[in-house]
C-alpha cells in the first residue's frame, strides 16, 4: 500500500469507526485477537474495497485499451479493402 493510499484510509476509517452505524456494522466478538477495535476493522475492509476498486478500474482500462487497438486495426483493414477495390474498379 503506497504513501498515498494510506493518508486516504486511515483518516476515513478513523471517521467511520467514530459513527454511531459503527456500532451495527462491526461484529461484537472479534475472533482475530490482533484487531479487536472498529477502527481495524474498518482500515481492513476500506483496503480491500480501494484495492479491488484500482484492480477493477484498472482492468476496465486495459479493456478499453484492447477494444481500441481492434477497433482501430478494423478501420485500417476496411480502408485498405475499399482502397483496393478502387485500384480494380
Amino acid at each position: 500500500m503506497n504513501k498515498g493510499f494510506k493518508q486516504l484510509t486511515y483518516p476515513l476509517a478513523k471517521m467511520v469507526a467514530k459513527s454511531q452505524e459503527a456500532g451495527n456494522m462491526t461484529p461484537a466478538r472479534s475472533t482475530d485477537h490482533k484487531r479487536k477495535s472498529a477502527y481495524a476493522l474498518f482500515v481492513k475492509r476500506l483496503e480491500v474495497a480501494l484495492g479491488c476498486t484500482a484492480i477493477r478500474t484498472q482492468s476496465e482500462l486495459m479493456i478499453r485499451g484492447v477494444q481500441f487497438i481492434q477497433q482501430q486495426k478494423m478501420l485500417l483493414f476496411r480502408q485498405l479493402a475499399l482502397d483496393m477495390t478502387e485500384d480494380i474498379i
